[in-house]
């Protein structure tokens, strides 16, 4: 298939012994994306055959660390424009790995694209913490960017809307789709101050604490 071939192609390039090294950086880029979003078609796949969440038991700050270091890499950010924070720091949550990479890198990516407008150093914090009264565990991803507007907002997860040109509108749909599938949920929340949060909730188990 054509990502395999591109993969393969990337591969033998970063196997070239006369490659420079910054064009074998590259090549790998280009191979481990391939990877990835060959990742994003099996589970779009997986949705429409309904497949199950194979759930991991997932230390989530250290997840969320290694997250953050591998999408500013990717997209050459500034050290402080994405921030985690898990509280308590040892908390631990089930979900699908590749299913939360994906959920996660298609909301920041939005952040990305919407808070960088007008604005010299947007910012997104990734807030790990659990819900003491009913001990379900979230994971919210809010950004400083202008918000969604109020008409728009109860549109957001229906598949084929966007208020971009060149986007899908599949992103967010795919997303909540991915965290239904894990027995959580993905939703928008309003915040007063500005700016958007996204929640992610985790499935709920007494074994994990």
């Amino acid at each position: 298939n054509p990502l395999g071939a591109i993969s393969h192609a990337a591969q033998l390039l970063e196997e070239t012994t006369d490659l420079p090294p910054d064009s074998k950086k590259l090549a790998n880029i280009i191979h481990i994306q391939s990877n990835r979003l060959n990742e994003v078609i099996q589970n779009v796949l997986r949705l429409s055959r309904k497949d199950s969440a194979s759930l991991d038991t997932i230390e989530l700050k250290h997840w969320l660390i290694e997250f953050v270091q591998e999408f500013s890499n990717v997209h050459k950010l500034p050290n402080n424009w994405i921030n985690a924070h898990v509280t308590p720091e040892s908390l631990m949550v089930l979900f699908d790995t590749n299913h939360l990479h994906q959920v996660l890198w298609n909301v920041c990516t939005n952040a990305l694209n919407y808070a960088s407008s007008g604005q010299s150093s947007p910012c997104v914090t990734l807030n790990g913490h659990v819900d003491n009264n009913s001990d379900t565990k979230f994971l919210d991803i809010i950004d400083s960017g202008p918000g969604v507007n109020t008409l728009d907002q109860d549109k957001l997860f229906e598949p084929f809307f966007t208020t971009s040109n060149s986007g899908t509108g599949l992103g967010l749909y795919i997303s909540r789709e991915l965290c239904l599938s894990n027995g959580g949920d993905l939703s928008y929340l309003s915040l007063p101050e500005g700016g958007s949060c996204f929640r992610i909730r985790f499935p709920r188990n007494k074994q994990i604490q």
